[in-house]
């Protein structure tokens, strides 16, 4: 598909009919003009804002280790400037400042209100019905693929009717209750029709507000969405995945180490060598405890929106969970920042630590343990900006579909945070491949990394903030 040029554009029809000319290509000729409108681009450009914020925390930090006379070697210093580079791949991947990027595939919906033909209104989350999924059509006024859409949805009905919910959403051109009325009158529909009449509901939607075909969950979040519909085999796939995590995968932090996983491998670099001790270990405590000690740190940072998606409270308080969450990140960059590591890396750390047997405790330091968790932290936020429904979609919507979906989400969640420890402990085995090298980097850096780290996210927690508030105003819950 060749995108259009923004600006006016024609479009030529040609007609052949019947009883025409057969010497004539067209019967019937007509131009219909109209304008493609540029991509949003938001307010202001990630690539250049956030490029900039990464270099100024670099000559920030290096301010501020000049005035407290504490400049690190210069291989250290080194290490800092190629941390900087490493980051800002990740910061540039943001969504622009106010731009529709940041509803994604998965996003979660605005529970508004939506009306039928007698002006009734119901909010979106009571449509479900009682059922694990909510299919809704989406269509414009005078759309013909109200056709298409109504021939697969009845494919759907007839093969898990008792599974789910359907419903068309009219919404765009100024969409009225009366369009409703002409809508169930000219097509037979058998199922709900509704009018969106300020666009609040489609402009959460991944399509925005275009033909297209929504599966939901009861996270009220997308798993499935295709415009301008969708086959009824691709819809069945879409419900059926939804109480084993729908299109989520546990592996899904191991796609993070070719992009942040390269800023935190400093972090993971050993402090010292460690001595064989005369009894040893029992097998896989050494890596059971890295996976434990960050796989905790990806827990603290998911724990707390998972909760809210189970909790019994109005799914669009999810989005002000969302903001709070932010405003937390911003909390642990700057106090790492300041200190080099969060309040939370070191108590959770420290926790586990005492866990383990006493020849372990001694063998490895507690220092070292939070510095597992801060990793895990970390990855945990990377991991919510790269793939935000992994464990609201994942586990919570997966619990929420009955008992199959409890033991598959139970057990989704157990194996994400296996899975996202085993990607930390990867990090450290990759980062003390260099032998005394890495150790030499490790020992004279460890503080530096970890604050600098700190430094680092501070805009990056900062951008997302403004950009969770601005897109809550596009969509209408401010």
């Amino acid at each position: 598909m060749v995108p259009l040029t923004p600006g006016d554009a024609n479009l030529e029809v040609c007609i052949q009919t019947v009883s025409g000319d057969l010497n004539s290509d067209c019967h019937a000729f007509g131009i219909i003009r109209f304008d493609v409108e540029k991509a949003d681009k938001g307010l202001a450009s990630s690539t250049v804002f956030l490029s900039l914020a990464t270099v100024g925390s670099l000559i920030g930090f290096m301010v501020m280790l000049v005035r407290k006379d504490e400049l690190p070697p210069l291989p250290i210093l080194a290490a800092i400037i190629l941390m900087t580079i490493l980051f800002i791949p990740t910061a540039i991947s943001q969504p622009n400042l106010g731009s529709t990027e940041l509803i994604d595939d998965h996003a979660r919906v605005f529970d508004t209100e939506l009306y039928d033909e007698n002006m009734q209104s119901m909010m979106v989350s009571e449509l479900f019905d009682g059922k694990d999924a909510l299919i809704i059509a989406i269509a414009l006024p005078g759309t013909q693929n109200v056709v298409d859409q109504a021939t697969e949805l009845n494919k759907t009905l007839d093969l898990i009717a008792d599974e789910v919910s359907v419903v068309h959403v009219l919404s765009g051109m100024d969409a009225s209750a009366t369009d409703v009325a002409s809508m169930k009158a000219n097509y037979n529909l058998t199922w709900a029709t509704y009018v969106d009449i300020d666009e609040s509901f489609t402009r959460s939607s991944p399509n925005g507000t275009s033909d297209s075909i929504l599966v939901l969950d009861k996270s009220m979040r997308v798993v499935y969405s295709n415009a301008p519909s969708a086959s009824s085999e691709e819809i069945i796939s879409a419900v059926e995945s939804i109480n084993n995590g729908g299109s989520s995968s546990a592996w899904s932090y191991f796609s993070l180490i070719f992009g942040p996983g390269l800023f935190l491998f400093f972090l993971a670099l050993p402090r010292e060598e460690y001595e064989v001790l005369e009894e040893p270990l029992p097998i896989g405590m050494y890596w059971g405890a890295i996976i434990a000690a960050s796989g905790a740190g990806i827990v603290l940072v998911n724990l707390p929106l998972l909760i809210a998606t189970l909790a019994p409270i109005p799914s669009n308080t999810l989005f002000w969970v969302d903001v709070a969450m932010l405003v937390w990140l911003l909390e642990m960059s700057i106090v790492t920042a300041r200190r080099g590591t969060p309040f939370e890396a070191d108590f959770v750390g420290a926790a586990i630590h005492k866990l383990f047997p006493k020849n372990f405790q001694d063998w490895r330091g507690v220092e070292d343990m939070k510095r597992d968790t801060l990793i895990g932290i970390w990855m945990g936020w990377f991991g919510w900006f790269a793939f935000p429904a992994l464990f609201s979609q994942g586990v919570g919507a997966a619990i929420l579909s009955g008992v199959s979906g409890i033991f598959f989400g139970s057990f989704g969640f157990i194996l994400i945070i296996l899975l996202g420890g085993a990607t930390v402990l990867l990090l450290r085995i990759i980062a003390s491949l260099g032998g005394s090298i890495s150790r030499l980097f490790g020992e004279y850096g460890f503080e530096s990394y970890a604050q600098y780290s700190g430094w680092c996210i501070v805009p990056l927690a900062l951008w997302s903030i403004g950009n969770t508030i601005l897109s809550m105003l596009e969509i209408g819950i401010l």
